[in-house]
């Protein structure tokens, strides 16, 4: 019966992490005990793709350029914006400001026609609620704590985060 129960739970374990695995949210980075999972770091990674194959290279900056042939600095690039994007909503939420921070970002959403969405989506490659929860709303959280902390980035600095990219994190 012992053996049953062992393999039973082996099973559902093994099923867990196939689960996780295939839906992309294992955790590739601990940001403060919040986890960022590879689903975000792939949707990242797909935008960027779209505005490589969707942009005219002389529309685009020589910063997003060297991005397109350094895929090592693409990745780095991204880490950076989703440990940033933790930091944001954690402090937001510390500081209580989160709901500032969500109204100014559906301020700014209802300002747009319904065909700004389906823009979005096509240049992006992401659907909109995944595009607001990656690009608006940690660049609305950033602008919310700037209004309210001078030197924003040296506050940043000078509180002690806990980052830690996982060892599979470096094979993605």
């Amino acid at each position: 019966m012992k053996k049953v129960i062992i393999i039973f739970f082996i099973l559902c374990f093994l099923a867990f992490i196939i689960y996780l695995i295939s839906t992309k949210n294992y955790p590739i980075i601990f940001v403060n005990g919040n986890f960022i999972p590879a689903k975000d770091y792939f949707l990242h990674k797909k935008s960027f793709d779209y505005l490589k194959i969707n942009s005219k290279p002389e529309n685009l900056t020589e910063d997003i350029k060297e991005l397109f042939l350094d895929k090592k600095l693409l990745k780095k690039v991204i880490f950076k914006k989703l440990i940033d994007s933790k930091i944001y909503e954690k402090e937001v939420k510390r500081l209580n400001l989160y709901l500032e921070s969500e109204k100014k970002l559906q301020e700014y959403i209802s300002q747009f026609p319904e065909t700004f969405i389906t823009e979005i989506e096509a240049s992006y490659g992401l659907d909109f609620d995944d595009f607001k929860r990656l690009v608006l709303r940690p660049f609305f959280q950033r602008e919310v704590l700037n209004e309210k902390i001078n030197d924003l980035d040296n506050y940043l600095n000078s509180k002690k985060s806990v980052i830690i990219i996982l060892p599979w994190a470096k094979i993605i």
